[in-house]
């Protein structure tokens, strides 16, 4: 099973155990145990419950918080730096319609004001009428993929760089890089010489 798919099974066993009318304090004990961040809020948006992971990456304990002044701390935006608007923070969306948000990437920040990217997945709790009366949000801290994503961006800007022709292929021999250089000598873009087998490009010479 991948990250993601395990990440939205997570949040799904989740969101049928606190929906049930028995919701002891076991289960909130179980909650902090989880290697993931995890809160619930009612219907209203405030926040009724913040796990020791959620804590600890915020900051500060948010349970009795308004949405609005919790929005207002961590600042959400997209990955490129937009805005986020309200109706489409994942929390909002599922208290708002009962959607179910999967694997959302965004930033928030802590209360030093540090920035986190977090992968987000929400669902929303029901009462024995089938009404919606909160949501269950579990986010993720990516900060060491993103840094290590930079970091190979920025190699590959380097390599992008330099005089030599530099070609790099996956097990498969498909081509995974192709430098200016690359294209200078062989006359193919990258955009033309990516994903294609090695030796099956230089047979069509």
């Amino acid at each position: 099973m991948g990250q993601n798919d395990a990440f939205s099974s997570h949040i799904e066993g989740l969101r049928m155990l606190l929906s049930t009318p028995d919701m002891s304090e076991n289960l909130l004990v179980i909650l902090d145990t989880i290697p993931s961040s995890i809160v619930i809020v009612d219907a209203d948006g405030k926040f009724v419950y913040v796990n020791k992971h959620a804590i600890e990456l915020y900051g500060i304990d948010y349970a009795g918080f308004e949405m609005d002044a919790h929005i207002a701390n961590v600042k959400p935006i997209r990955l490129d730096g937009r805005s986020l608007p309200f109706d489409e923070i994942p929390a909002i969306r599922s208290i708002a319609s009962g959607q179910i948000v999967r694997n959302a990437e965004i930033i928030i920040q802590n209360i030093n004001g540090i920035e986190y990217p977090v992968n987000v997945s929400s669902a929303p709790l029901y009462d024995r009428l089938g009404g919606i009366n909160g949501a269950v949000i579990i986010f993720e801290d990516f900060s060491d993929r993103k840094e290590a994503e930079e970091k190979l961006s920025s190699q590959a800007r380097l390599l992008d760089e330099v005089y030599d022709a530099i070609i790099a292929t996956d097990m498969g021999f498909a081509i995974t890089f192709w430098n200016r250089a690359a294209q200078r000598m062989y006359g193919w873009t990258a955009e033309e010489a990516l994903g294609k087998n090695v030796d099956a490009l230089f047979q069509t010479e």
